[in-house]
């Protein structure tokens, strides 16, 4: 492990400023405290009469690195680094307790503490801890009096209070800045959700836009078609009642131009309305999902599905549609139709990849076009014919030519009205 991935350790992308903070400070100084221990135990351990010193470096080396590595594989970060505050009060303490006549320097190592305690814990624990150091390191020199003087622990005490408040007070004002960016990055994040929101949808009906299905559909639903691709070439065939697809209904509304031109576009509108919100109570389960594709268009996305509830969905659509009187200006009411084309996503059976999702839905277009060709107020079903296209020339006349790729056999379309 290097040493920028040490420092980062339980460093999320979802943490926040001061939690970052918190947690790359405590990687850095448990990493100096590491490197302190490692080299003075081995320093220690050729120095005559220093042995025991090196063993005791050498055991708190041991407990801070298997804390840390508690700290790495299951994280509990505020339990941590409260245990490693109380064993580095203890640490600091002992440097005190082992301190000579002309070599009692260890009781300065407890300063180090403040930094860690201020830019580690909250204000108020860190204020805690560093007091409980000092009242702690203060009372241990009063009782070791043959080595520190009276004088020493009095100036040492206001010493360590001077550099405990002037960190408090940075760490205070450090505090309010982070607050104030933290407030500023979730203040642009919403804004950014909002306007990512508003960019995938139609302002008028309040369903997601064309641009949704580019950014969240397209990549998903070829991922599914290469699922059944693996499938099929692993052999693990199921059957087509169990098979789960995408199905998809591109609905069009019969003669809105109509609407528009004899009651207003006030009226239009608020047909679109109407049918969106139908649209809406429809679906039974949170994927469903509907798209304004455009004017009186609409495309129906039914996720993880089967071909049955697909074409029933479809078919009590159209009724309730049918039978659904619309409100429009002037307090009256007006009765529509719609004309729909299905298709199951992936198309072909056997070859899943052959067509994607994209393709898939000029099928629908078509089944959509046969509909309107036909008397409209009615279900087409593009489905696989008996003939597979073998080339991309015959997928191209499949896609633009659906009358010859029903006469070829590569497609058939039903009409379930």
């Amino acid at each position: 492990m290097n040493l920028k991935k040490f420092l980062n350790i339980g460093v999320g992308q979802n943490d926040g400023v001061k939690a970052k903070n918190q947690k790359y400070t405590f990687n850095v100084y448990i990493f100096f405290l590491l490197l302190y221990l490692f080299v003075f135990s081995i320093i220690n351990m050729f120095i005559p009469g220093k042995q025991d010193f090196a063993l005791i470096d050498c055991a708190f080396f041991l407990v801070f690195f298997s804390l840390h590595c508690i700290y790495r594989k299951f994280g509990m970060f505020n339990k941590i680094k409260t245990i490693a505050a109380i064993i580095i009060i203890a640490m600091f303490l002992f440097l005190t307790f082992v301190g000579k006549p002309g070599n009692f320097a260890g009781f300065l190592w407890a300063y180090t503490f403040i930094g860690f305690s201020f830019f580690t814990f909250s204000l108020k624990y860190s204020i805690f801890l560093s007091l409980l150091m000092i009242v702690l390191n203060f009372s241990l020199m009063m009782f070791m009096r043959d080595i520190y003087s009276i004088n020493l622990a009095i100036v040492n005490v206001a010493t360590y209070i001077a550099v405990m408040i002037i960190t408090g007070i940075f760490e205070q004002s450090r505090g309010q800045y982070i607050d104030i960016i933290e407030y500023m990055n979730k203040d642009l994040a919403d804004k950014n959700d909002e306007l990512a929101k508003i960019s995938v949808t139609d302002p008028l009906t309040g369903l997601y836009n064309r641009r949704y299905l580019d950014i969240s559909f397209y990549s998903n639903a070829n991922n599914l078609a290469k699922e059944h691709f693996h499938i099929i070439n692993g052999n693990q065939r199921r059957g087509k009642s169990e098979a789960k697809k995408i199905g998809i209904i591109l609905v069009d509304m019969d003669h809105f131009k109509i609407v528009n031109d004899e009651y207003g576009h006030e009226s239009g509108d608020m047909v679109l309305e109407q049918l969106s919100e139908i649209f809406q109570e429809s679906f039974k389960r949170n994927s469903d999902i509907c798209i304004r594709w455009g004017g009186e268009e609409f495309l129906i996305i039914l996720s993880n599905t089967t071909e049955g509830f697909t074409l029933k969905f479809a078919k009590d659509l159209r009724q309730r549609v049918k039978d659904y009187p619309f409100q429009i200006a002037g307090n009256k009411t007006l009765k529509k139709t719609i004309s729909l084309g299905v298709v199951m996503f992936p198309f072909f059976q056997e070859q899943p990849a052959a067509l994607d999702f994209e393709r898939s839905l000029t099928l629908c277009d078509h089944g959509l076009y046969f509909s309107k060709e036909n008397g409209r107020d009615m279900v087409a079903f593009v489905k696989e014919g008996k003939n597979m296209p073998n080339h991309d020339q015959i997928v191209n006349t499949l896609l633009s030519d659906y009358k010859k790729a029903v006469s070829e056999k590569f497609i058939k379309i039903e009409n379930l009205i």
